[in-house]
């Protein structure tokens, strides 16, 4: 646009810094007969006994499963770049190991989806138990975990550890269900930074670091950052999401367990503005949740779609009103419909926003700013990696 690029720093500061994730967690059921899997121990490996405990609330009859999780890594401009792919239409992490919880800490390449429809941090298959090999608590045993869609069981327990983007984080909270094909990375992860911004041309995925993570002397620099914020080429939708706990200036503490912790906004058909979910796990365009009297088409077709790690057959329909976010005006949009959330959560969001029409501009999801930015630019988005940025 003409200006001349703010000065970057090129120090490279050091992040080192505990939070506490605390999942309060239901009845014990059976872990299932995969003789391969992990199973369930109600002994702490050793190695991780400083790091997790298990703890009874005084004002529940649940156990606890309590993480003190170690964050150490360098974020020199405010971000740290993961590259990612398309892989069967779904954003997949590349330069991802994951560490087990066992005394060697073996590191294993892995491949996870990017769910901002999930809450958890690390959610794995039954399968992806068997490779990654995490600690399962038995004292903690299943609880129904709830995703953007529904509920599901899972198990609970920790990764010895997660690597991407020149950053570890360990012990790491891990679930474990047989609803997910995949591994994928929630949002118990994801808002331990200010936001993620989606280069979708590169495959680059940056995670804005939180500025209360570092000491005042080490805080990377934020004029790149905050001159991209002001672009006049954004548009701007307000983003709710109830992170108050992991933006206070401690870290100490997380407590997920509704899904207001999951990212909204809000967005218009003809008159009328509809809450909307922004779920990354689902591959669609829109799917509609709520009975509303969108303009829909005759051309009904069935497809699968991937929500919130299943694969599930909807119904989709053209939808022949633009579908507007902001000041984003979309066009030939596709509304999938025939998924019935369970009483409780469609409450929350009528209608899910896809990574189908996500990908059409690169986005930044700030919810530390609480903003849905749409990159609405003709030209290229700034290269963020890039030595003269922006």
């Amino acid at each position: 646009m003409g200006h001349a690029a703010p000065m970057v720093a090129r120090h490279r500061p050091s992040l080192n810094r505990r939070r506490v994730w605390v999942l309060t967690l239901g009845p014990v059921v059976g872990w299932g007969c995969s003789a391969c899997a992990p199973r369930p121990s109600a002994e702490i490996p050793p190695w991780l006994a400083a790091q997790v405990q298990v703890e009874r609330n005084e004002h529940s009859a649940a156990p606890r499963l309590q993480i003190n999780m170690q964050m150490r890594g360098s974020a020199p401009n405010g971000f740290f770049t993961v590259p990612f792919e398309m892989r069967d239409e779904k954003l997949t992490l590349r330069e991802v190991h994951f560490i087990d919880s066992s005394a060697s800490r073996t590191r294993r390449r892995a491949s996870p989806v990017l769910d901002t429809g999930s809450q958890g941090a690390v959610l794995l298959s039954r399968s992806g138990a068997t490779r990654y090999r995490p600690w399962i608590s038995a004292q903690i045993g299943a609880n129904s975990s709830i995703g953007a869609l529904g509920h599901h069981e899972s198990f609970h327990g920790a990764l010895g550890g997660i690597q991407l983007a020149g950053m570890t984080l360990e012990p790491v909270p891990v679930s474990v269900s047989s609803r997910n094909s995949r591994a994928h990375v929630g949002m118990g992860l994801l808002s331990l930074f200010e936001g993620v911004i989606i280069d979708w041309n590169r495959g680059r995925l940056h995670l804005v670091a939180r500025r209360s993570l570092y000491s005042p002397s080490a805080a990377p620099s934020r004029a790149w950052l905050d001159s991209l914020k002001d672009r006049a080429e954004w548009s701007v939708a307000p983003l709710e999401i109830n992170v108050d706990a992991a933006s206070s200036e401690s870290l100490r503490q997380v407590i997920i367990s509704t899904s207001g912790a999951l990212p909204r906004t809000t967005l218009r058909v003809g008159d009328d503005s509809y809450t909307a979910l922004i779920d990354t796990g689902f591959t669609g365009d829109v799917l509609l949740c709520a009975e509303a009297p969108w303009p829909l088409g005759a051309g009904t077709t069935q497809v699968m779609a991937d929500i919130s790690g299943r694969r599930a057959t909807l119904s989709e329909h053209p939808l022949l009103a633009p579908l507007v976010i902001g000041e984003c005006r979309y066009r030939e949009v596709r509304v999938a419909s025939g998924w019935s959330p369970p009483p409780g959560v469609a409450a929350e969001f009528e209608a899910v926003i896809g990574i189908g029409l996500l990908r059409r501009a690169p986005v930044w999801l700030d919810w530390q700013g609480g903003a849905l930015r749409i990159w609405t630019g003709r030209g290229p988005f700034p290269n963020l990696t890039a030595d003269d940025s922006p």
